[in-house]
C-alpha cells in the first residue's frame, strides 16, 4: 500500500519561514527584536498556541485578544514573521479565494496528488515545517507590513469569507493545488490556515 501524505497551504504548500532550513529574508518590525538575525525553527517551538477554529466569528474573536495585548505591549511573535506580516499574509490568501492566484502554478505531479488528499487536509491541522520556494514566498509574504495595516486589511477580507454565519457564493475560484473548492471548502481553508499562522502569535 502506497501511503500518499501532500501538505498544501496557499500557494500549494505551508508557509515558508515557517518552516526549517528555510533561507533568511531580513524582517525589519522593530518591535520584535531578533527577528532580523535569527531563523527560528518553529517545529521547536514550545509554546505556541494550539488552536482550534469553527467559524470565522472565532477568528475575529481571537484577533480582538492578539490586538488587546499589542495595546498592553505583551504580544509575542514566537516565529519568524511579525503579526502585520502574518495579518496580511492571511488576508491576501482570502482576496485569492475570491479573485484567483494570477497565473500561479504547480508542476503536474502536485497539482494531481493535492487533490487526493484536499479532505483530509480541510479537516485537520495544518502541519508545519514545509517551505515555500523563494518565488512562492516572495508572493506569498510581504515583511514590512504595520500592526494595525495588516490587522485591518484582514478583518476586512475575514468579512467577505463568512457574511451572515454562511459561506460567501463568491468563494469560487480554483486553488492552485487542491483544484475545484466549494464554497465551504474555502471556509475550511481559511480556518486551517488561521490556526497555523496566528498560533504563532500569543498573547
Amino acid at each position: 500500500m502506497i501511503v500518499l501524505s501532500v501538505t498544501v497551504e496557499w500557494y500549494g504548500m505551508p508557509s515558508g519561514r515557517e518552516a526549517e532550513g528555510h533561507d533568511l529574508l531580513q524582517c525589519t518590525d522593530r518591535r520584535y527584536p531578533g527577528r532580523e538575525h535569527m531563523l527560528i525553527n518553529t517545529r521547536a517551538v514550545a509554546d505556541r498556541r494550539l488552536l482550534r477554529f469553527a467559524s470565522v466569528a472565532e477568528i475575529l474573536a481571537d484577533l480582538d485578544r492578539l490586538e488587546a495585548a499589542e495595546r498592553l505591549g505583551t504580544l509575542r511573535a514566537l516565529g519568524n514573521w511579525p503579526p502585520g506580516s502574518i495579518f496580511d499574509h492571511l488576508g491576501r490568501a482570502a482576496v485569492c479565494s475570491f479573485d484567483g492566484f494570477d497565473g500561479f502554478t504547480f508542476p503536474f505531479w502536485l497539482r494531481a496528488c493535492a487533490p487526493l488528499v484536499k479532505r483530509r487536509m480541510l479537516n485537520r491541522s495544518f502541519p508545519i515545517g514545509f517551505k515555500l520556494s523563494k518565488d512562492g514566498e516572495s508572493k506569498a509574504w510581504r515583511p514590512d507590513v504595520a500592526f494595525d495595516q495588516g490587522l485591518a486589511f484582514y478583518r476586512e477580507q475575514l468579512a467577505r469569507i463568512e457574511p451572515a454565519g454562511s459561506p460567501s457564493p463568491g468563494l469560487t475560484q480554483r486553488h492552485p493545488s487542491f483544484g475545484f473548492m466549494m464554497p465551504r471548502d474555502w471556509v475550511l481553508y481559511h480556518l486551517r490556515h488561521a490556526e497555523l499562522h496566528l498560533g504563532f502569535l500569543k498573547p
